[in-house]
């Protein structure tokens, strides 16, 4: 089975950062997926499947509706300043954030089904 373990994060001062005291979150597939992806859609799904460790994943309201975001900050330091600068209203727009910790693919199962 997939198992993915996320930690709390923020974003402070244009750059995300983990939360230090928050405990991980523990989750499989089914989980991941109802908690960023309630609608399956095929991009949110496809957008899950490629986060990794080190990434940022989480959602935020867009045109009124919840939308899943993924940032990668390797190479970046987590900086978030060039988000910042196209869309000024994504702080304020953040329901929930979480760095990837620990990405675990279970490959004999098809997560993604039929596509």
């Amino acid at each position: 089975m997939s198992e993915f373990i996320l930690r709390p994060a923020k974003l402070r001062a244009g750059k995300f950062v983990p939360e230090r005291e928050a405990d991980p979150v523990e989750m499989d597939w089914a989980k991941l997926v109802e908690r960023f992806a309630p609608s399956q859609s095929r991009n949110s799904l496809v957008i899950l499947r490629a986060i990794h460790p080190g990434m940022f994943v989480g959602t935020r309201t867009r045109k009124g509706r919840p939308t899943t975001f993924t940032f990668d900050a390797a190479g970046r330091s987590r900086d978030a300043s060039h988000v910042l600068k196209r869309d000024p209203t994504f702080p304020e727009s953040l329901i929930e954030v979480f760095l990837v910790d620990k990405v675990s693919w279970d490959m004999r199962l098809q997560e993604l089904g039929r596509m």
